[in-house]
């Protein structure tokens, strides 16, 4: 019992705030749709495509040193394409979810420059989808493959740099696989992504 209690005492002295900052990011994905024993084909030639990408969220400096833990909400498009000798096909994909993820400060070559590794995930959900077999619309709400909860673990770098005390740019990277945790039926489907990111953070404390 005692072991308990000195575990969650540590756990909660790990995360006492030291600083806070809000921020907006946005991006571009390109994504890669990965299906397996899909309905659509076997021999399918599959490419990626672009989509938006936009944060909004706020980064905690932790008691460790140099690690923090980042809060977001997050809107990630998931576009694809492909075609077989027959047919073409296009998907465009929107989804909103909820990002969690914990930084490391991994390199700081002068004062107003920093280099971070991060990971975390994101829980999402489907908000709109489109799918074209040649000129032939469906809508993706509602299939399994697409809808429901999607899981996305990611791994990114970040770099920083305080234009002010009151302001700091960043540019990021971040690779990600996404899997439908809802989806029971026979036909699979996950999401390769990456991602180019532009921030702006500005301090709330």
């Amino acid at each position: 019992m005692i072991q308990k209690y000195v575990s969650v005492l540590v756990f909660c002295a790990c995360l006492q705030v030291t600083a806070q900052r809000a921020f907006i990011n946005i991006g571009e994905n390109s994504t890669a749709y990965n299906f397996e024993e899909s309905s659509v084909g076997t021999d399918l030639v599959l490419r990626s495509r672009g989509g938006s990408f936009y944060e909004v969220g706020y980064e905690l400096g932790l008691k460790i040193p140099k690690l923090s833990y980042i809060g977001s909400l997050t809107f990630n498009q998931f576009n694809a394409a492909a075609n077989d000798a027959t047919t073409s096909y296009s998907w465009q994909t929107s989804y909103v979810g909820i990002q969690n993820m914990v930084s490391y400060e991994l390199w700081k070559p002068v004062e107003t420059l920093h280099v971070a590794v991060k990971a975390g995930f994101n829980t999402a959900t489907m908000v709109r989808g489109e799918q074209f077999t040649n000129n032939t619309y469906f809508n993706l709400q509602g299939q399994e493959e697409f809808s429901g909860i999607v899981l996305q673990p990611i791994v990114g770098v970040n770099a920083y740099y305080e234009v002010t005390d009151l302001m700091s740019i960043s540019l990021g990277y971040n690779f990600s696989r996404a899997y439908n945790l809802s989806n029971s039926s026979s036909e699979k489907l996950s999401f390769t992504t990456n991602q180019i990111q532009f921030g702006l953070y500005v301090p709330i404390n």
